[in-house]
Order: structure tokens, then C-alpha cells, then sequence
């Protein structure tokens, strides 16, 4: 660099010069230099000129200021619609633009030319995962301690009505078992749900998700609310989510004594030069349930709240092949009850002080299979627990419009509301495209 401003100070208008110092600068992510050498390039070079275009379309990539980027690729790829390189930048912004339509035809080009590379399978599949009509199918087991087995199946879909509003449907069936454990009786219940949601995305970085939901159980119907809202800017990402009269699965004697919960739950990002992230989430919950079920305060049917936050970070240690990161947590919880033995009612857990941390991995082989592992070592001080928790999946698309995948989580030393003992958790999905 030393040696170009030495020809610059001869040369100040030099376009080659120029140019040279304004991808020197965008490769060290000295944005504020590389915005010096393009104004400078844009006073002298012709209006769409295809290195000035290039330079500006990678400088607002790098800024994450996705809609002055479509436009410079946009005029870059009439100017050289059979340049690979510039098709790839441009279908990877308008990914993050929603058009995934649009950047799913760029892919396909790709493909047709016979000019894509291994990544842009998985770009490709990026886009049809966001923005394809699809239906998809999941079973959950669940083998809790205590003989406790629980089996879930659900199916979901959803659609794109306009570019800017998705809506989905879905349905699930839910069956939970918890044998006779000394004086109390055994639970067997069966969940049905159905549930309706409609996304509504006002920028690339801003959107607003309402969905209503509706269990069935013990002849009753129990109607949920959900509203979520997303935003961000530069570094900064935040989310607000409300849930009204939740049914908890966790504990069972939620199930079993008709609970219900009220959520109100905020997380705040900060994601600073793409490897470090900071983090805080915050959770406020109110529990009640039917007074009739109340044993201990009969009649009563509000159990209190319960505050906890979450502060998490996590760096990330490798961006290729393979991806990993690393993390820590810390969460302080304290339920605040109502009532002397509300915790006998629907055992929550009542105070928590947890340090966890572990490590987090990806891999992907080909251009179809992709293996996520972590693996996480913490310890609760209220509680007097300490756990190590192992999760593994996988994500293969056999087709370009089906996807399959699996997990499996081994909780060893902490189950929570279940009881001391290992939790083992394995489900299987497969999800299919219309395109």
C-alpha cells in the first residue's frame, strides 16, 4: 500500500491506482479508507463503470446494507449477464433481500452453465429453504428419567402469498407417559394441536410473526397466542416475543393439571467483526393453573412469576470448512411464588444460577450433507447439578426439493423437572419443496 501512495501522490487520478487502493482497503475491512478511494473513483469513471460498480456493491455488502448493494449488482449484471461471479454475489444479496425467487433463477443459471461451485448448492438450497412453499413432517421421543416417555409428531406448511407476507399452517399429536411413582398416579395424556401463523416482513431486517394455536386435551380447548417481532441494524440484532396462555409440556403435571403460561421474553445481539457475539436474553413468566387442581392452596389459581436472564457469548474460532465456534452462558432465574408450596402444584424449577460452556461444530460433505455436534459442560449452583450435554444432527438433501434430517441429544447428569437422571432426545423430519 506504501507503494501505491507513492504513485498516487504523482498520480491522484489515476483509475488503475485508484482502484488498487479501494479493494486494498475492502480486503482489510478498512471501510472508512475504501469509501475514500470510491467517492474518488466516482468523480473521474464513467457512471456504470463495471470496476467502480464492483468496488461500491462490495463495499455495502461489507456495510450489510443489502439494498445499495442490489443496486450496484443489479446494474452489473445487465452490463455482464454472463459473468459467474458477478450472478453469485448478486443471488447471495438478494437472499438477504427475501427475493428468493429471484435469486434462486440466478442459481439455477449457475447450474445450466455449468459454472457453480460447491457452495452454491448450498446457497441454492439456502434460497429454496426460505422461500419455497413447502410441507414437512417431524417425530420427537423423548426418554426422560423416572420412566417418563414422550412422543410428538407434527406436521406444518406454509406458503408466500406476497413478497412481503408468508402464512403457514400446522397440526400435531402429542402423547406423554409418566408411570406411578410411589403414592402418585400415573399420567397418560393426549395433545392435539392445530395452529395458524402469517409472517409479515416490513425490511430485509425487520418482521412481525402473529400465531394463534389451539390444544386439545382432557375435552378441553386451550387457545394460545404468539407474537414475535425482529429487527436489527449493522452489529445489532434484537427480538420481542409475547405468548399468552401457553400449554407447558415441561413439567408433565403442567399437562396434567390443565397449566398455563404467559411469556415475555426479549434477546439483544451484538455481532462484532462477524466472530464475536454478546448476547443477553431476558425471560419473565406467569404461571397459573385451575383452582380446583390446586392441592396445596385450593382455589388458588395463580402460582406466581418467574424472572430469569441469560447472558451468552460466543466466538467464533473457524468461518470454512469446518465451522467452529466456541461459547459460554450464564443464567440466574428465581421464581417468585404466590404461595408457601406453589412448587408442589407444577414443580418449575424454582432458582437457578448456571454456568455452562461448550464448543459447537459443522461440516459439510459434498454438496448434499451437511454434520452439526456440540457439546456443553455446566453446572447449576442452586440446584447443586452438574450436567454434560452431547447433540448431534444431520441434514442431507436428497433432492433438490427434499430435505431429511436428524438429532439426537444425550443429557447426561441433568433433567430438570424430570427428576435426577440422563435424557436421551431423537427425532427425524423430512420437509418437501414445491418449486
Amino acid at each position: 500500500m506504501s507503494g501505491i501512495q507513492k504513485l498516487l501522490a504523482e498520480a491522484p487520478e489515476d483509475k488503475y491506482l485508484l482502484e488498487m487502493a479501494a479493494s486494498y482497503y475492502l480486503d482489510e475491512g478498512n471501510l472508512n479508507k475504501a469509501r475514500e478511494f470510491i467517492d474518488r473513483l466516482k468523480k473521474s469513471a464513467a457512471p456504470d463503470d463495471p470496476s467502480v460498480l464492483t468496488l461500491d456493491g462490495g463495499y455495502w455488502v461489507q456495510k450489510k446494507d443489502w439494498k445499495k448493494a442490489e443496486v450496484a449488482f443489479a446494474k452489473l449484471n445487465q452490463i455482464r449477464p454472463e459473468d459467474a461471479e458477478v450472478h453469485r454475489a448478486y443471488a447471495e444479496i438478494l437472499i438477504e433481500q427475501r427475493k428468493w425467487k429471484y435469486s434462486r433463477e440466478l442459481y439455477q443459471w449457475l447450474f445450466n452453465k455449468r459454472k457453480y461451485r460447491r457452495d452454491d448448492k448450498w446457497n441454492y438450497h439456502r434460497a429454496v429453504d426460505l422461500g419455497a412453499p413447502q410441507f414437512g413432517s417431524r417425530f420427537v421421543y423423548y426418554h426422560r428419567p423416572q420412566g417418563q416417555r414422550d412422543y410428538v409428531i407434527e406436521q406444518k406448511g406454509c406458503f408466500w402469498v406476497a413478497p412481503w407476507l408468508r402464512l403457514g399452517a400446522g397440526l400435531s399429536e402429542e402423547y406423554y407417559k409418566l408411570p406411578e411413582i410411589g403414592e402418585e398416579e400415573a399420567i397418560k395424556r393426549f395433545l392435539m394441536s392445530n395452529s395458524f401463523d402469517a409472517t409479515f416482513f416490513y425490511s430485509a431486517m425487520t418482521s412481525f410473526q402473529a400465531r394463534w394455536k389451539s390444544t386439545y386435551y382432557k375435552n378441553r380447548d386451550h387457545q394460545e397466542l404468539d407474537f414475535v417481532g425482529r429487527t436489527g441494524k449493522g452489529m445489532w440484532r434484537s427480538e420481542l416475543e409475547y405468548k399468552l396462555n401457553e400449554t407447558p409440556r415441561d413439567p408433565i403435571a403442567a399437562i396434567e393439571k390443565e397449566g398455563t403460561r404467559d411469556t415475555l421474553r426479549t434477546v439483544q445481539r451484538l455481532l462484532i467483526f462477524d466472530r464475536l457475539e454478546l448476547g443477553d436474553e431476558i425471560n419473565l413468566e406467569w404461571y397459573r393453573v385451575r383452582g380446583v387442581d390446586d392441592q396445596i392452596n385450593f382455589g388458588a389459581d395463580h402460582l406466581g412469576h418467574k424472572f430469569a436472564n441469560d447472558a451468552f457469548v460466543s466466538l467464533t474460532l473457524l468461518k470454512s470448512q469446518p465451522y467452529v465456534a466456541i461459547n459460554y452462558r450464564y443464567r440466574q432465574a428465581h421464581w417468585d411464588q404466590k404461595f408457601p408450596g406453589a412448587d408442589l402444584v407444577i414443580g418449575y424449577l424454582p432458582d437457578e444460577m448456571v454456568h455452562s460452556g461448550g464448543v459447537y461444530a459443522e461440516y459439510r460433505i459434498g454438496s448434499f450433507w451437511e454434520l452439526n455436534a456440540s457439546v456443553t459442560r455446566g453446572s447449576d449452583h442452586k440446584r447443586r447439578v452438574d450436567f454434560l450435554i452431547w447433540n448431534f444432527q444431520t441434514e442431507i438433501w436428497v433432492r433438490d426439493y427434499c430435505k431429511v434430517s436428524g438429532t439426537f441429544e444425550y443429557d447426561y447428569g441433568d433433567s430438570g423437572t424430570s427428576g435426577p437422571g440422563n435424557t436421551q432426545i431423537m427425532s427425524c423430519s423430512a420437509t418437501f419443496y414445491f418449486l
